[in-house]
């Protein structure tokens, strides 16, 4: 998921003037997500084709992927949502880091 996620959601793509917060509260329909597919997950990952196919099918039974044009997938709005929190942690911690590493 986070492959897919980053791959879809990607801040280098997103409209200039869309802020952090619209970004990660917004919609899928806002940034354009870049082409990923079964094989690049696994090759990217290591994690053998077939298990990536079977972890694709199960998102998208969730309605977290979806499966368009040529293969590719992407992430949903829903993904996005329900992530949330867990986005927002990861951020809170990254920026700790961030300060942790400024001031140590």
């Amino acid at each position: 998921m986070a492959i897919v996620g980053e791959r879809t959601f990607n801040a280098a793509h997103a409209p200039e003037s869309m802020s952090h917060q619209e970004f990660v509260s917004g919609t899928v329909g806002r940034v354009e997500p870049l082409p990923i597919n079964l094989q690049s997950i696994a090759d990217f990952s290591g994690i053998p084709r077939e298990t990536v196919r079977r972890k694709l099918e199960l998102l998208i039974a969730r309605g977290w992927v979806v499966r368009g044009q040529h293969g590719y997938v992407t992430a949903t709005d829903e993904a996005n949502h329900a992530l949330e929190g867990l986005t927002r942690s990861t951020v809170r911690y990254l920026a700790d880091l961030e300060a942790m590493l400024q001031h140590g």
